[in-house]
């Protein structure tokens, strides 16, 4: 089965089998304001699936935000991408509830105005039609070099590149899953925050992990 947009999935599952009338969409987080140190967390439970998002600066990540200019740069990205796809240390759940990751996707925001997807989830190849969330492109620089930031982001003084990564996971006893805990301030020391909003069987939540406090819990 092809997951192509996961907080959409997820906002909808959770809605209807929470029964929760949400007044504002749930993934909100994608209009934040790019600040390093900080990044975001949503999380939806619905029947047995969880799914959750995390949306990043690439400066936590990866310690840079402009295209890679040599070849450790660009093996830091690869290294990123595996961690992000294929580490399972950094979401940790209860083992009771038996849950089996069974979708992941990584996508890049702010490169060149594109956003390029990694998947390991088992669907055809499609075109999806992605977007920037950043904005930046409407908005003229404060330079007035013709409306263009290309000298800028050659220097890299105007880049603000994020990534963001969605799991989805299916739980045999998802009534056992009472907790989330993150290894991201491990695998990411550059990174100081993650705002989260949450849909949990026990409502909807928000608050902040850090490194002293790793998990979210209902």
């Amino acid at each position: 089965m092809a997951y192509p947009y996961f907080p959409i999935v997820a906002r909808q599952l959770a809605v209807a089998a929470l029964g929760m009338a949400v007044s504002q969409p749930v993934w909100s987080h994608a209009g934040a304001v790019h600040q390093h140190g900080v990044g975001q967390l949503d999380l939806a439970i619905a029947g047995p699936i969880l799914e959750l998002q995390i949306r990043s600066p690439g400066m936590d990540v990866l310690g840079f935000e402009h295209e890679p200019r040599n070849a450790a740069e660009h093996e830091a990205v690869a290294a990123l991408r595996r961690t992000l796809l294929e580490s399972e240390g950094l979401i940790r759940l209860d083992a009771a509830a038996a849950c089996t990751r069974v979708a992941g996707e990584l996508e890049e925001h702010g490169a060149d105005h594109h956003d390029h997807d990694d998947h390991d989830h088992d669907h055809d190849d499609h075109d999806h039609d992605h977007h920037d969330h950043d904005g930046h492109d409407d908005h003229p620089h404060a330079d007035g070099a013709h409306g263009h930031g290309h000298a800028h982001e050659a220097a890299g003084s105007h880049d603000h590149r994020e990534w963001s990564v969605r799991y989805r996971y299916e739980c045999q006893h998802v009534d056992k899953l009472r907790s989330v805990e993150l290894g991201w301030f491990e695998a990411f020391p550059n990174a100081q925050e993650l705002r989260f909003q949450a849909i949990t069987p026990a409502g909807q939540a928000g608050g902040s992990l850090t490194s002293d406090a790793t998990a979210i819990r209902w």
